[in-house]
């Protein structure tokens, strides 16, 4: 398929093709590439549960016909063992990825760390064992994980390290995905995702209170993915969140809150939302909505 191909993680293996299949089994063709970046919880977890990073072997081949993937219908997705550099937020000495991050300090506009290469596989067929220090746009735990993908990713092709690290200290965001706008003194994190997940609301939260007066805005549309989130778990967790200012929009912000038992603030219109956020008096506002960004551009 590719020089490298890119898993960047499975936070929550949701269903896709009306439940035919799901997110892993669709994921599976990043396998036909000669190297294969991964995170290593999916790496060890799903597709290679009993491989270790001393397993690791070159040039094996796919098991698996694009016709299978497409309907989900593969035996098993215990692969044999392939070509993988993995990335990981270091957590224990267990952790054997082949990229690391540790020393590990957010912020807003810049997150700070330290990156360490352990034998990652080159496209050339060379080892690479390194260390830097990179800076770049990646306010929470879910940003910097897809950070490392890209650096794995990049280191896999042989791009020079200091093109990584300039690159990134450039970075600033994605329009329509994840960035930053400031109005007056509100600095709102947009987070434009149609495929976001429980997982990465609940990291983007949790990056969130730790800002003066903060305030969450969700909501969205449906139909504009494959996937949908899982509301019920979603409802339940914004029950229990009590130090975060909560609107709800959209067509998913009500579906939510009519399985709440708290009754947040609704409105039907973001801008209606982020002007009652700014008569709060609030500073910091986290804006998840499901969408695609042209839908939400005409706003």
């Amino acid at each position: 398929m590719a020089d490298v191909g890119i898993i960047t993680n499975i936070a929550e293996d949701y269903t896709i093709a009306q439940g035919s299949s799901s997110a892993s089994k669709a994921k599976l063709q990043m396998f036909e590439s000669k190297i294969v970046v991964c995170d290593i919880d999916s790496y060890h977890e799903i597709y290679y549960p009993h491989s270790s990073a001393s397993q690791q072997s070159f040039h094996q081949s796919f098991p698996f016909s694009r016709s299978q993937l497409a309907h989900g219908s593969s035996p098993s997705l215990h692969l044999p063992v392939k070509t993988a550099n993995t990335f990981s937020i270091e957590e224990g000495e267990n952790d054997n990825a082949n990229v690391k991050a540790h020393h590990i300090h957010y912020e807003l506009h810049k997150t700070s760390f330290f990156v360490e290469v352990t034998d990652l596989k080159m496209a050339d067929g060379e080892l690479l064992n390194t260390s830097f220090e990179v800076s770049t746009f990646a306010p929470a735990q879910h940003h910097l994980e897809n950070t490392l993908s890209a650096i794995t990713a990049s280191l896999s092709l042989g791009t020079p390290i200091e093109s990584i690290v300039k690159g990134l200290e450039n970075f600033r965001g994605l329009p329509g995905r994840t960035s930053l706008l400031k109005i007056r003194k509100m600095t709102i994190i947009e987070e434009i995702n149609p495929g976001i997940n429980v997982t990465a609301v609940k990291k983007a939260v949790d990056m969130v209170k730790n800002y003066e007066k903060p305030a969450l805005i969700l909501g969205g549309s449906y139909g504009v993915t494959c996937e949908e989130i899982d509301e019920e778990s979603l409802s339940n967790f914004l029950d229990h969140l009590d130090d975060v200012f909560l609107i709800l929009t959209g067509d998913l912000g009500l579906s939510l809150r009519e399985k709440m038992v708290k009754s947040p603030v609704y409105h039907d219109k973001i801008e209606m939302a982020i002007n009652h956020v700014k008569d709060e008096g609030l500073e910091n506002i986290l804006l998840i909505y499901r969408s695609n960004f042209r839908e939400l551009s005409r706003r």
